[in-house]
C-alpha cells in the first residue's frame, strides 16, 4: 500500500507523538509508534503509483505554502479496522489540496482506496489501529484527556510505502516567490 501524505511541522509532530506515547503508557497498542511511522494525514491511498507522480507532487508542493491546521477532535473507525484518530477542523485549503492531489493522481495511480476520494474522505491522523471495541473505547477515553486543540501547520507532502516502511520522497510546501 502506498499513500500520498501530509506531514506536520516538528512541534505538531512531537505533540502527536506524545499522544501516541500516552496510549502506549495506557497499555494500548501503538503500532504506528512501534513501526516508526510519521504522524500524518493521508490524502490518497493506492496499491500502485507510477514514477511520474513524484514530479507532479513536487510541482504541487512548490506552489503551495504551509497549511494552518487545528487537530480538534477524537474519533474512531469501527469494525475490523479498530482505529482511533485525531481529526483536523475542516479548512478550505486542506480540502482544496485534497481535491488537487486526487486530480494529479488520476493518471498516476491505480486502485485508489475509495475511502480517500473527495466526497468520501474523512481527514484524520491515525493514533492506533487494530483495536478491539473495548480497546478503542479505552483509547478514546485516554484521548479525551488530551490537550486539544493541537494547532500547527502541514509543512510537507510525500509518499509513504507501508509495505517497506520507506518514504521514497517528501517535499516541503513552499510557495515560490513568483506566486507570492
Amino acid at each position: 500500500m502506498l499513500a500520498v501524505e501530509l506531514y506536520f511541522d516538528p512541534a505538531t509532530e512531537e505533540a502527536v507523538k506524545g499522544l501516541l506515547r500516552d496510549l502506549k503508557a495506557a497499555n494500548l497498542p501503538s503500532p504506528l509508534l512501534d513501526q516508526g511511522v510519521r504522524p500524518h494525514v493521508s490524502l490518497v491511498v493506492a496499491e500502485t503509483v507510477d514514477d511520474a507522480l513524484k514530479a507532479s507532487i513536487q510541482g504541487l508542493a512548490e506552489g503551495m505554502p504551509p497549511i494552518l491546521l487545528a487537530l480538534t477532535s477524537v474519533g474512531a473507525f469501527p469494525g475490523e479496522e479498530g482505529a482511533v484518530f485525531l481529526a483536523p477542523a475542516s479548512r478550505a485549503r486542506l480540502l482544496e489540496l485534497h481535491h488537487n492531489v486526487h486530480e494529479l493522481c488520476a493518471t498516476h495511480v491505480e486502485e485508489r482506496n475509495p475511502r480517500y476520494v473527495p466526497g468520501s474522505w474523512v481527514p484524520h491522523c491515525t493514533l492506533s489501529t487494530g483495536l478491539s471495541p473495548k480497546q478503542a473505547a479505552q483509547a478514546v477515553y485516554v484521548m479525551l484527556k488530551a490537550p486539544l486543540p493541537i494547532e500547527g501547520r502541514f509543512t510537507e507532502i510525500g509518499l509513504h510505502d507501508a509495505a517497506t516502511g520507506e518514504y521514497p520522497y517528501c517535499f516541503p510546501l513552499t510557495e515560490q516567490a513568483s506566486r507570492a
